[in-house]
């Protein structure tokens, strides 16, 4: 039976109703970005998501951040609350620059890069 105007106010939908909405492509994230994932106690990269061999680094599962991204992770990150995030410096890539932005989840360090801006505005410009 179809719902129609004349059946009244619908009903609210729940607070939680997000939780469970589908995700419409497991596994994947924005194409312009890329995603590491590392252990938050070895720093070691064992997961990632988008075109990480070749926009960043072949090879690069297994290998630590530090080495990866050319830069120590601050403890700040470790330390932090879950989905607190903490921009990192920026990394060159295959042939372009990342912006790059960590965040600890659980066990996890998410390292999220996305390309920088071509030209920085500054107040001089």
């Amino acid at each position: 039976m179809k719902a129609s105007p004349d059946d009244g106010p619908a009903a609210p939908l729940p607070l939680l109703a997000c939780d469970e909405e589908p995700i419409h492509i497991p596994g994947s994230i924005q194409e312009h970005g890329l995603l590491l994932v590392a252990s938050k106690a070895t720093l070691e990269i064992i997961g990632g998501a988008g075109d990480i061999d070749g926009r960043l680094a072949p090879g690069w599962g297994g290998r630590s951040l530090t080495e990866l991204l050319g830069q120590d992770i601050p403890a700040e990150v470790v330390g932090s609350a879950d989905g607190t995030a903490v921009a990192l410096g920026q990394v060159r890539g295959t042939s372009e620059l990342f912006d790059v932005v960590a965040r600890r989840s659980a066990g996890w360090i998410l390292v999220e890069l996305e390309p920088a801006a071509a030209h920085t505005l500054s107040a001089g410009a």
